[in-house]
């Protein structure tokens, strides 16, 4: 996968399901911002099966280390998720999870942005909560900062110490489910090795505020 994730100038350099390296405008279809590996499947699987939208990854996994979880087993395991989940590619952003890293974060999402115009893609970001996690919170800010929030909808992940943050249910096409459920089985470290609770919590409706 292509780490040229400071090259603010260029279009977007992401990895297809397929496993090839592409180059992808940002303004040709919509982007939906995960800040870490797999929360674009518990949170916005249908998102992603009505949409069809480019994924970026925005932290790298490096907290779950200490479960033996490795960076790039989570991300296979997101490759393994977005093509049950029609996503044409996907993108790995290099800050690890163990600090918000706000400054990278932000330049690449200016950089999606082509200068020349004013036109502005679809986003798809989580959404922001007093008692969310703190770095789906940034997303949040930051993508409401660079896309103007006229263009992004929120999608709701959890609430620290808490249940889902639920707000207006998603609809879904019933031929959805199946999908879902395989594109979360890509996840064995997680139910394997990670914070599995959490996961028998979610469900599997989504929401957006």
């Amino acid at each position: 996968m292509s780490e040229d994730v400071e090259n603010f100038d260029n279009p977007l350099p992401v990895r297809s399901p397929s496993g090839e390296t592409v180059t992808v405008s940002a303004m040709s279809r919509p982007i939906l911002f995960a800040p870490h590996n797999d929360d674009e499947t518990l949170f916005a699987s249908f998102l992603c099966l009505r949409h069809r939208p480019v994924v970026v990854v925005c932290y790298r996994s490096k907290v779950q280390e200490a479960n033996g979880i490795t960076a790039d087993e989570r991300q296979a395991e997101t490759s393994c998720a977005v093509a049950h989940l029609g996503v044409p590619a996907w993108h790995q952003w290099p800050w690890h999870d163990s600090e918000l890293n706000a400054d990278g974060i932000e330049g690449n999402m200016w950089g999606m942005l082509d200068p020349m115009s004013d036109d502005k893609p679809l986003v798809f970001a989580p959404a922001w909560h007093a008692k969310g996690h703190p770095q789906h919170n940034l997303v949040a800010d930051l993508a409401d900062m660079v896309f103007g929030k006229e263009h992004v909808i929120h999608y709701t992940t959890y609430l620290l110490g808490g249940p889902r943050h639920v707000a207006k249910e998603v609809i879904f096409d019933p031929a959805w489910i199946a999908p879902k459920l395989s594109a979360l089985a890509c996840y064995r470290s997680q139910t394997e090795r990670g914070p599995n609770r959490m996961w028998l919590d979610f469900g599997l409706r989504e929401y957006v505020t």
